[in-house]
């Protein structure tokens, strides 16, 4: 592979006394979105991928996270909870207008996480136990706007909860972890599936826990790991066998949550949240915040 694999020249964008974690490029990586703040009262941001500008896309009771650019960048797609151990409902608001906010998914017995908007726009994806208390599965429904058509349920297997879908650049796989298990899971792992459900692959084999992937460019995926003896770090992946390509960071710092942007030119950047210089409060462990950094080492296919 040349250069060693690595994530070099990094940037920080959040600054918070809380945790700030999931962040998520926009489509022209000139700006990322993340959530921070209190169990309880969890807001997204939005912030210049300089560092600047941050601002609050989210104000009010409850939990706003996993959030996730619209294609064209104008919206953001996020889960919320009106309060603690409230369902999760899925909404939608305008990134130039935080008062357009709008509820696409809701109801009072069925929490719907993680929305992910295919690269043309045309599907959203999501993850929920509708149908399945307390199991949770792949779904995804034509998208117009914010108006949803036929739900479609994607998988159905009842021994793992199946989580954070994101979509390849062409729109035709979803890359997902699984909670093996339903109730005590002892480990999580990382597919990938047709845009269908179908052909169902396992990336992951080693023991711990796998999650948070997203496709970088056609033939890589990345997310973070971790196990009882290794901390968090971030880990490179092929995605047509989960081959490993190498890991990113060390676990030093206990990265996680990473998110690409492939541009059409130019080096490909990696956001995550990592402890590296987080503000440690007396008692307490440094907090998360947000960082970039240029992906090195790797050919990256558009």
């Amino acid at each position: 592979m040349g250069d060693r694999i690595r994530i070099t020249d990094e940037t920080q964008v959040s600054f918070g006394l809380e945790n700030c974690e999931h962040p998520v490029f926009a489509p022209d990586g000139r700006r990322l979105v993340y959530y921070g703040g209190v169990y309880g009262w969890i807001q997204l941001h939005v912030v210049g991928a300089d560092g600047h500008g941050a601002r609050p896309l989210t104000c009010g009771r409850g939990n706003h996270t996993q959030p996730a650019f619209s294609p064209d960048g104008r919206h953001v797609w996020f889960r919320a909870q009106a309060r603690n151990e409230a369902p999760w409902t899925v909404q939608r608001v305008a990134v130039d207008d935080p008062d357009d906010c709008v509820v696409v998914l809701a109801d009072p017995k069925v929490s719907f996480k993680h929305p992910s908007v295919a690269p043309d726009g045309r599907w959203l994806a999501w993850f929920s136990d509708e149908g399945s208390p307390g199991n949770f599965h792949l779904f995804k429904a034509p998208l117009d706007g914010d108006r949803l058509g036929r739900r479609v349920q994607l998988t159905a297997a009842r021994d793992r909860n199946d989580c954070h879908p994101t979509w390849s650049p062409d729109g035709t796989r979803l890359a997902f972890h699984a909670y093996l298990g339903v109730t005590e899971a002892g480990a999580s792992h990382v597919f990938t599936c047709d845009a269908d459900g179908g052909d169902v692959r396992q990336l992951t084999r080693e023991p711990g826990f796998h999650k948070h992937p997203f496709f970088v460019g056609r033939d890589l995926v990345v997310h973070h790991t971790e196990s009882t003896t290794e901390k968090r770090r971030l880990v490179l992946r092929r995605a047509a066998d989960g081959a490993p390509v190498g890991d990113l960071t060390s676990g030093k710092h206990r990265d996680k949550h990473p998110s690409p942007f492939v541009p059409t030119r130019g080096p490909t950047r990696i956001c995550f949240a990592s402890k590296r210089r987080g503000v440690a409060l007396p008692g307490e462990e440094p907090n998360y915040d947000v960082f970039w950094g240029v992906l090195e080492g790797v050919p990256v296919r558009r």
